[in-house]
């Protein structure tokens, strides 16, 4: 089957269409067309008109102005029609082709914007709008270019001010979120301080009630006691001396277990209650960012910027 060169009639498109038969369906806007018809529209572009090709090689060629018209009038139509991501995509094709033809560039924009009634875009949409307004302004001619002025240098300056306007009142509540959980958490803060302080106190106050008596020093000293009694009286009185350093050394050793694990227990009531606070703390911590990581992800998202060499228009 040999297929032959032709251009869709309605979008302007290259075609390649079978002589066969009397009709077919543009495969890219959808139109209905007459095979002879397409065949034709082809010879004349080709041999009474100038095809204009684009900067690069690997971006489909264009055909000329009439072919350019052809598609923007399907564009438009789309857009009457309601269907707008059909019209999209002719425009963008055509800023990519066509990128000196102002009509594509503003078409995208009067999308963007549904035709400067959509009142509030974040960063990434503003910087959007400002580059296809910039490229189309740049390629119109200075009639066209003042047109355009007027219609967008007040649309963008109150969608500014409103964007400026969100944009605080994020700041606001991400600064009443942390406002609030500082509050708490000061109060907090001034506890563990508090019970930290105490826990030294203790420690430094009890320090000198503990006195450690060394085993070896019970040893020495009842040997001492008992070496004296047999060198100044009789066995049996060295005896009773020795029994009664040893109770003392008993008593004694008694009193600094005692004051040892009342300091352990205060110590340990102490840290306990300190745990309870971190965790508390920690808690409040988390709540607080479980209520302003959404918010600031919004805001992350609302306020990041453009940038036309990785995004699509």
């Amino acid at each position: 089957m040999n297929l032959l060169p032709g251009i869709c009639t309605q979008c302007g498109s290259n075609l390649e269409v079978d002589p066969s038969k009397e009709s077919a369906i543009c495969p890219f806007c959808g139109t209905p067309f007459i095979t002879e018809k397409v065949i034709n529209n082809y010879t004349y572009n080709t041999t009474n008109t100038t095809n204009i090709e684009h900067l690069h090689a690997d971006v489909v060629k264009v055909s000329d102005e009439r072919g350019i018209d052809a598609q923007i009038r399907s564009a438009e139509t789309f857009v009457k029609l309601g269907q707008v991501g059909d019209a999209s995509k002719i425009y963008t094709k055509l800023t990519e082709e066509c990128p000196y033809d102002h009509r594509a560039w503003w078409g995208l924009l009067l999308i963007k914007t549904d035709n400067f009634n959509q009142p509030l875009y974040d960063n990434r949409d503003i910087g959007r709008l400002d580059y296809l307004f910039n490229s189309a302004i740049t390629v119109a001619n200075e009639q066209e270019k003042k047109k355009m002025e007027e219609q967008y240098i007040p649309f963008i300056k109150d969608v500014k001010e409103r964007y400026e306007v969100q944009k605080s009142e994020y700041q606001a509540q991400m600064n009443a979120i942390y406002k609030k959980g500082e509050i708490e958490l000061k109060k907090y803060e001034e506890e563990l301080q508090r019970l930290t302080e105490r826990k030294d106190k203790i420690c430094a106050d009890n320090q000198n009630k503990v006195t450690e008596i060394p085993s070896k020093f019970k040893w020495i000293a009842g040997i001492s006691i008992l070496v004296l009694s047999l060198i100044f009286g009789s066995i049996i009185s060295g005896i009773i001396i020795l029994l009664i350093g040893y109770i003392v050394l008993k008593i004694l050793s008694s009193k600094n277990e005692k004051a040892k694990a009342d300091i352990n227990r205060q110590e340990y009531e102490i840290a306990r209650e300190i745990d309870l606070l971190n965790g508390t703390m920690e808690a409040i911590t988390y709540d607080i960012r479980k209520e302003a990581d959404p918010l600031m992800l919004q805001y992350t998202l609302f306020t990041s910027e453009f940038d036309p060499k990785t995004m699509k228009l």
